[in-house]
């Protein structure tokens, strides 16, 4: 019990510290735009306010990283033509929103 609750504490501590930082500045920079889009945002929507000249691939790897860490979620939408990513903020790391 005791090793748990010294767990508990540093875990605690870095979160106060750090809190839902990535260590990625693409990450940490979507996630402030999902936070603000409560009704959540498309893969193009991310793409137009983070830089229309990135590589979809640095997109999708900070997509990974807040899917990872929970802190993003996402749901499939069907468009009638191909399918869409609608992406979401969670509350915390392992929470929902």
């Amino acid at each position: 019990m005791a090793a748990l609750a010294v767990w508990q504490y540093a875990e605690e501590s870095v979160c106060c510290l750090f809190g839902d930082s990535t260590g990625n500045p693409m990450a940490d920079d979507i996630l402030a735009l999902l936070r603000n889009a409560p009704s959540g945002m498309t893969r193009s929507e991310i793409r137009e306010l983070v830089g229309k000249n990135l590589a979809a691939e640095r997109i999708s790897q900070a997509l990974g990283v807040l899917l990872g860490l929970n802190l993003a979620r996402f749901e499939r939408r069907d468009t009638g033509g191909r399918p869409a990513e609608l992406w979401f903020a969670t509350l915390a790391r392992g929470g929902v929103a």
